[in-house]
């Protein structure tokens, strides 16, 4: 992730700004932006009718509360995180804030492993081999033939030389069959890979994906080499290493002097937590910036209006970009912005961008990005029927044919499991400066000794040990079908609801092992019958595939966007730092930041 904006030039006094998409990318720079600089007059459309974009908490009712469509955690410790806590701190959201601790059972992770079953004919069951979190499950994983050629992997990559071409890209795949084997590429990497980009790892960029383990291959001839070495070399006693020492983050603290959440003592508590929820589900996120975006005189957000055409170069004035929007009821309007930001995906972009001579090759760099696409299903079972606790399962490359399936997340298992942070009081007042006086960074952030970081991580405990009252007789999970696989397959038939209830029933049985005997079905996109229901929605070009090639795609785009001094900026995940919400996030400061001018 780099702390560098792209951007070359800032906004002069009173200009106008406009912004595509309200999904999280485009309210959070929203928010930033008009904090940072609030002479700007800034307008943000979006073809929905709700904010939030690819973050969608539906809610239902009949006791299934809500289905996530999109995004449902976050990640515990990034840099990202960190500043979204921050934001709903500010924003007197912190009780809405939840936290699995890493000691919990639900921080089980699963990988499919064998089986030759067919996701619609049925047949034999497949193994759910669990990834290891003790010498047990250890033991178990490498009994197993999933995890059976890890060892022997791990002392080849050891010795294996560093690779003499450093200027040939290799894919994900062709990186860790290399320096470990085959089968850790097929088996261990392939399903982290579909678990976050729904791509395959024969065409993605180690170089995008996972770009500190080349260098780690430079510096050291060896990843674990590297590893060891910073392992041998990290003292816990040496409190410099619990430091904030990212310059974006510093520089936050530095600009927002209402930044109440204390980031050093955030940083360590956050390591004892893997995974964060929000109350009523992840679009209170986006729910939150945009209530405290509609408050704001110089902030227009125009919802359920789509966009018929940009024109880069309004009226042959380059310091003008006019937007041409369409409403519900086929009027148009024309917008005329001095910077438009982008947040969503770049082949719509490109199709929306009216060709002359400056953007011409700019639109055809935009429509080289790939993206893939998904199918989700989620499930709700009016009983507990899970045998297993964990946070889902995940398929490797060698069955994602066979099962069309790239994985399952235990929805309820977190729901049930995370506990709020900041109900204990004794954290608030570790994490949360409350005081009215602004006080310059790094002062206001403290001290860190051995004895506060025991304390930290005592009080860790505290949120674990809390008893929350919950339904605990439900089950809610997500399929996630399709992918880069499938979608890009000619040969690719996409599945009928009907079609996708009979996989669905067969996984169900089959894979989890759940017993669905007792139980009455309801299937199709329809209102909660009984004891089940299943709703599909799709989610179309909605990630980005970083692939070969992808960074030098990145240079190009943002040397035309620049050699032609066009007023555009990319958020969210198609140029930034990584498709994950903190990241998107990260990206909208740091963008927001050198626009600003501060």
């Amino acid at each position: 992730m780099t702390t560098k904006s792209l951007i070359k030039s800032s906004l002069l006094k009173n200009q106008k700004v406009g912004v595509i998409g309200a999904g999280i990318s485009g309210l959070a720079f929203t928010y930033y932006l008009s904090k940072l600089r609030p002479d700007l007059r800034i307008v943000v459309i979006d073809e929905l009718d709700r904010p939030g974009g690819y973050i969608y908490s539906k809610h239902k009712g009949n006791g299934v509360n809500f289905f996530e469509k999109g995004p449902r955690t976050l990640r515990g410790l990034s840099n990202g995180s960190l500043l979204i806590l921050d934001l709903l701190v500010n924003l007197n959201q912190q009780d809405k804030i939840l936290a699995l601790h890493s000691s919990n059972v639900s921080n089980k992770k699963y990988i499919l492993s064998g089986g030759s079953h067919d996701s619609v004919s049925g047949g034999s069951i497949g193994t759910l081999v669990q990834l290891p979190d003790s010498l047990s499950t250890l033991f178990k994983f490498l009994s197993d033939p999933l995890g059976r050629k890890l060892p022997i992997g791990l002392i080849n990559e050891f010795f294996q030389p560093a690779k003499k071409d450093s200027e040939k890209e290799e894919t994900v795949e062709e990186f860790f069959d290399r320096r470990f084997n085959h089968d850790i590429s097929m088996n261990l990497v392939s399903p982290l890979i579909h678990g976050i980009y729904a791509g395959d790892i024969s065409k993605l960029s180690v170089n995008s994906i996972f770009p500190i383990l080349p260098k780690y291959e430079t510096e050291n001839t060896s990843i674990i080499k590297s590893i060891f070495k910073n392992y041998r070399n990290y003292d816990k006693n040496d409190m410099s290493n619990h430091e904030i020492k990212d310059e974006l983050l510093i520089k936050y603290k530095s600009i927002f002097k209402d930044s109440k959440l204390n980031f050093k003592k955030s940083k360590i508590m956050l390591k004892n937590f893997p995974m964060i929820a929000l109350k009523d589900g992840l679009q209170t996120l986006p729910n939150t910036i945009y209530n405290e975006l509609t408050n704001n005189p110089n902030i227009e957000i125009k919802l359920n209006t789509k966009i018929s055409r940009l024109n880069s170069n309004n009226n042959n004035n380059e310091n003008e970009v006019e937007v041409v929007t369409k409403d519900s009821d086929g009027n148009e309007e024309s917008i005329i912005v001095n910077h438009l930001r982008s947040t969503i995906n770049s082949n719509k972009l490109s199709n929306l961008l009216v060709d002359n001579k400056n953007t011409q090759v700019l639109n055809q760099y935009l429509k080289d990005l790939n993206y893939s696409s998904i199918i989700l299903s989620n499930v709700f079972i009016n009983k507990d029927l899970l045998p297993i606790h964990g946070f889902g399962v995940l398929v490797p490359k060698t069955l994602i044919k066979k099962l069309n399936l790239l994985g399952v997340i235990f929805d309820s298992e977190v729901e049930k499991n995370v506990k709020p942070i900041f109900e204990i009081k004794e954290i608030t007042n570790e994490l949360v400066n409350e005081e009215d006086e602004e006080s310059e960074y790094p002062q206001d952030e403290g001290t860190i000794d051995i004895n506060e970081i025991n304390k930290l991580n005592k009080l860790s405990i505290k949120v674990e040990d809390q008893k929350i009252i919950k339904d605990k007789d439900y089950t809610k999970l997500t399929f996630m079908f399709g992918g880069s696989y499938l979608f890009n397959d000619p040969n690719f038939i996409k599945p009928s609801n009907s079609k996708l209830k009979q996989m669905i029933m067969n996984i169900l049985e089959n894979e989890l092992n759940i017993d669905l005997n007792s139980l009455k079905i309801k299937g199709g996109n329809s209102k909660l019958h009984n004891d089940i229901v299943i709703e599909n929605s799709e989610v179309l070009e909605c990630i980005p595939q970083y692939e070969i090639g992808y960074n030098e795609l990145k240079e190009k785009v943002w040397e035309e966007v620049n050699a032609h001094n066009l007023k555009i900026s990319f958020g969210g995940m198609s140029f930034g730092d990584g498709v994950g919400v903190p990241d998107c996030v990260y990206n909208a400061l740091k963008d927001a930041i050198k626009l600003s001018g501060k």
